[in-house]
């Protein structure tokens, strides 16, 4: 989806900044000042802007899986708060997810950029949009869990974390606000989702037709984390979503 902030897109300091290597991804390393902390995250590619946001709530950003899916955009991925290195501080909300994610966007100068979310932060990419205009179980992620590669080595998460925000999304849900502010946002939305992920793919439909202009594409014989199984497919929503936009 793509969402519109107050800034303006400057590229100056990020052509000016050093190169690292964070998060498997070679690009430039930032910090970004929030309450309680910093996000610490890495700026890489070329291309109109994308914010990546990893699932969770609570893990460490594991988007390195699928920074080859990435090719042409300028991407921006961080750890969420709750892990380290970003602020482990609270509070653990869907709010204060929301103003993170904006923060990054805002202290990067960027004032319109696509939403990338995988899992939870697919639901905080819906939240981002209405704003601005676990337990990990690895195998049953996968389409066939016998097969499932191992989890990265350097995943982590947060107890404090996942807690906290599933006990915000809950009062969200219980608000029902989401629906009625989606229905105003007209950029357009493209859901991805495996058609052999544990989550039903009346998830993936329903989350689509809240959108004004969402479509929906179920990925064969994939599961929840449907790039592994099927390399491309993301990039290819990627694309769709650019030709979209108007």
């Amino acid at each position: 989806m793509v969402i519109r902030t107050a800034a303006e897109h400057g590229r100056a300091a990020y052509d000016a900044g050093v190169s690292d290597v964070r998060f498997g991804v070679s690009g430039v390393s930032f910090e970004v000042t929030v309450p309680g902390g910093i996000l610490a995250g890495v700026r890489s590619g070329r291309g109109d802007p994308l914010l990546v946001l990893h699932g969770g709530p609570g893990l460490s950003d594991y988007s390195g899986m699928f920074a080859d899916e990435l090719t042409g955009w300028d991407a921006l991925r961080y750890t969420q708060r709750g892990v380290d290195p970003s602020t482990t501080a609270g509070p653990f909300t869907v709010g204060q997810h929301v103003s993170d994610a904006l923060a990054v966007l805002d202290q990067h100068g960027i004032g319109t950029a696509v939403v990338l979310g995988h899992s939870w932060g697919g639901y905080l990419a819906m939240q981002l949009a209405a704003a601005a205009s676990l337990r990990l179980s690895w195998p049953s992620y996968f389409a066939d869990p016998s097969v499932a590669p191992a989890a990265p080595d350097d995943l982590r998460m947060s107890r404090a974390c996942y807690a906290g925000t599933y006990e915000s999304i809950s009062a969200a849900r219980a608000d029902d606000l989401l629906p009625g502010l989606l229905a105003q946002f007209s950029g357009p939305a493209e859901i991805v989702a495996g058609s052999a992920s544990p989550f039903p793919a009346n998830v993936a439909t329903s989350t689509g037709a809240l959108f004004r202009d969402g479509e929906v594409t179920m990925v064969a014989g994939a599961g929840h984390f449907p790039w592994i199984e099927r390399p491309g497919c993301v990039a290819a929503a990627l694309r769709r979503i650019a030709a979209r936009q108007p």
